[in-house]
């Protein structure tokens, strides 16, 4: 019987938990034991005053762990895809040895003997590090195997992120991550100058839009990518006109907005701004004095193209309104229809 790929993907999840319960049995048996051994190690040999406690240990290890497993697995740390491990993944592993370490003790008060307090402390502080390094590891691992996979390959796209915040490092690690995709990111261009440093994500930094073009001959790039959500327009424009003579196609990478399938609602203006709204819808151009302003007059979604920041408020641009026409005295409007004959639903 032939495995589809539905199957080979449950038989990889399974070998990978399995693998973890190995390696968390491994690393909370051997912490604590190796916390005793840093403890009354003298001279690279063990005090005699150890021996009072090596007993007490072996008793109650093979509890410990069998708690340690049961906590890990409703701390789900057996769950989820650990090539995306992040801060929240970190916080639970965190969360998890915190428990164990308190079973340790007053296990160990209740149904041993007490133990010295170093040990606890070591042994918390060994463990906690060894389950971090299994889960985080993978994902290094996983991460370094995708992305010598992809520069292997025999066709790339090298590309350019321009932006300095999280929106250009998740464009980064999206594209590194994804195998699939024949995107390379090469280098992040810095327009407001504000990376410490010369590495961004591991990746060079250019600074300054004058060093636009050069850096495009540098790197041989074919794709930039514009990365930051509230990049001014003039800024958009200028890159847009320092690249419409050369074969170097530009995207949008919005994060946030482009994940929800490029729609917001008009109330989520009233987040992104305390200033005035420009809405652009083609060639046609509306300005509101404020997001309450704009709220009154719009409603509904619109498939946003880009946001970005002139003078003290947004510009919204949008390819298609889907919004009620609440003011039916706009001329720009009218104009528009008679222009293209077709029915605004916009303002």
């Amino acid at each position: 019987m032939m495995h589809t790929g539905k199957d080979d993907k449950n038989v990889k999840n399974w070998l990978t938990v399995i693998t973890l319960l190995i390696y968390d049995v491994l690393v909370v048996y051997f912490s604590y034991l190796l916390a005793l051994y840093i403890r009354f190690s003298v001279n690279h040999q063990i005090h005699a005053s150890a021996l009072n406690y090596f007993p007490a240990f072996y008793k109650f290890a093979p509890f410990y762990t069998v708690c340690c497993i049961v906590v890990f697995a409703l701390f789900k740390l057996y769950a989820g895809d650990w090539r995306y491990a992040g801060i929240n993944d970190a916080n639970r592993i965190l969360l998890a040895n915190a428990v164990t370490c308190l079973i340790q003790v007053f296990g160990t008060l209740l149904f041993v003997k007490r133990m010295p307090r170093s040990y606890y402390g070591l042994g918390f502080v060994i463990q906690l590090t060894l389950v971090l390094m299994g889960r985080f590891l993978y994902r290094y691992f996983t991460g370094e195997f995708t992305r010598l996979a992809k520069n292997a390959g025999e066709i790339q796209l090298n590309v350019m992120v321009i932006g300095s915040g999280e929106t250009a490092r998740i464009a980064v690690n999206q594209m590194e991550s994804d195998q699939a995709s024949i995107a390379r990111p090469k280098c992040i261009l810095d327009y407001r100058n504000t990376i410490a440093g010369s590495l961004f994500n591991g990746l060079p930094v250019v600074r300054n839009l004058e060093n636009l073009q050069k850096s495009i001959e540098k790197y041989n790039i074919r794709m930039v990518i514009l990365a930051d959500p509230l990049m001014p327009q003039k800024t958009i424009q200028s890159i847009r006109s320092t690249l419409q003579d050369t074969n170097v196609d530009i995207q949008v990478f919005s994060g946030l907005i482009q994940s929800s399938a490029k729609e917001i609602s008009v109330y989520d203006l009233l987040e992104l701004s305390g200033g005035p709204i420009t809405i652009v819808f083609g060639e046609l151009t509306k300005r509101f004095h404020d997001p309450e302003e704009a709220v009154s007059a719009l409603n509904g979604k619109y498939a946003v193209k880009s946001i970005g920041v002139v003078d003290d408020g947004l510009e919204i641009e949008i390819e298609q309104a889907v919004t009620s026409l609440t003011n039916v005295n706009e001329s720009w409007i009218e104009d528009y229809e008679k222009r293209t004959g077709e029915t605004v639903s916009f303002f």
